[in-house]
C-alpha cells in the first residue's frame, strides 16, 4: 500500500462507479503510461487485476497491485487490447489510486423495477464473460442476476400505478430461466456435473417444457452415472424436438454408456459365479 487514508472505512460494492488514475508496467517491459478511468466495479472495462483491486480500496487510497499475464493482457477478453505481443504472456504492476466511488445499490435497497433492470445487466455481463471465454466469472454473474429476481408480490404493487405487471412478470421469469439455462452451461464446460445438474432443475421449475434445460439435465446425469434419469430427460427432450440433433447425439452416448454399465455388471456377476 502506498497511501493508506485515515478515518475512512468504506470500500466499493460490485457495480459500484469508481474513479481511478492508475499507470501499468509490463513485468520486464515497458511503462505503458499513467489513465483515469471511471468504470463499474465488476464489469471488466478495465484489466482484471485492477477491477478486482478496487473492491478492496478506500477513496483515496494508493496502491501497487502485481498480477500474472492471467489477470493482465493474457486474461479473457483482454488478449486483442494487449500493446503487442509480448504483453499477453507477461505479468503487470500497476500504480493505482481510487480517487472516489459511488456505491451501487444492494439488491434489499431496489425497487422492483431497478431489479429487473439488474437482473437484465447481470445476464448481459454474464453473457459477454462467456463470449470471452471466461466461464467462471460467467457463472458468478448468472448466479448473481438469481439475486436481483423481483418477487410476484412487488411486482403486483406496480398494478397501482398503471404498471405493465404481466409483461414485467413475463420478463422476469424469462429472463431467469435463460440465466438458469446458461448457468448449466457453463457448469458442464467447467464439467461440475452436480452444480449443471441443479441449475437446469431450477430452469425445469420455471418452464417443464424447455427442451434446453432437459437435455442438459440430461447431460449432467449422464456424467453422474445417473442412466435411469439421464434416459427419461433426454427421452423427452427427444419427444418434444425429435430433429434436435444434439439430444440425439446425447441419446447415442446414453445407448453406450448403459451397454458399458452391463458389461461391466456382466463381468461382476460372473467373477462371484467363478469364486
Amino acid at each position: 500500500m502506498l497511501h493508506d487514508p485515515k478515518d475512512v472505512y468504506e470500500r466499493p460494492n460490485e457495480d459500484a462507479t469508481c474513479t481511478v488514475v492508475y499507470t501499468v508496467t509490463l513485468v520486464g517491459g515497458a511503462s505503458l503510461g499513467e489513465s483515469k478511468s471511471t468504470f463499474a466495479a465488476g464489469d471488466r472495462a478495465v484489466l482484471p487485476a485492477l477491477d478486482d483491486a478496487v473492491r478492496e480500496m478506500k477513496a483515496g487510497e494508493k496502491c501497487l497491485v502485481t498480477a500474472p499475464a492471467a489477470w493482465g493482457y493474457g486474461a479473457p477478453g483482454w488478449s486483442e487490447r494487449a500493446p503487442d505481443e509480448a504483453a499477453k504472456t507477461q505479468g503487470v504492476a500497476i500504480e493505482c489510486e481510487l480517487v472516489s466511488f459511488e456505491r451501487a445499490k444492494d439488491a434489499y435497497e431496489m425497487s422492483p423495477y431497478e431489479k429487473l433492470a439488474a437482473q437484465a445487466r447481470k445476464k448481459e455481463q454474464g453473457n459477454a464473460r462467456f463470449r470471452a471465454g471466461d466461464i467462471k466469472g460467467a457463472v458468478g454473474k448468472y448466479e448473481r442476476a438469481a439475486s436481483y429476481y423481483p418477487s410476484d408480490a412487488d411486482l403486483e404493487k406496480g398494478k397501482a400505478y398503471g404498471e405493465d405487471v404481466d409483461g414485467q412478470k413475463a420478463a422476469a421469469r424469462a429472463t431467469k430461466l435463460s440465466c438458469k439455462l446458461n448457468l448449466a452451461n457453463c457448469e458442464l464446460k467447467l464439467g461440475e456435473w452436480a452444480k449443471a445438474e441443479k441449475a437446469a432443475a431450477d430452469a425445469l421449475e420455471i418452464d417443464a417444457g424447455s427442451v434446453k434445460a432437459l437435455y442438459r439435465r440430461g447431460q449432467a446425469r449422464l456424467q453422474l452415472g445417473e442412466l435411469d434419469g439421464a434416459k427419461a430427460d433426454l427421452m423427452d427432450a427427444a419427444k418434444r424436438e425429435p430433429q434436435n440433433r444434439e439430444v440425439r447425439k446425447e441419446l447415442e452416448s446414453l445407448k453406450a454408456k448403459q451397454a458399458e454399465r452391463k458389461a461391466e455388471e456382466r463381468a461382476a456377476f460372473g467373477g462371484k459365479l467363478l469364486g
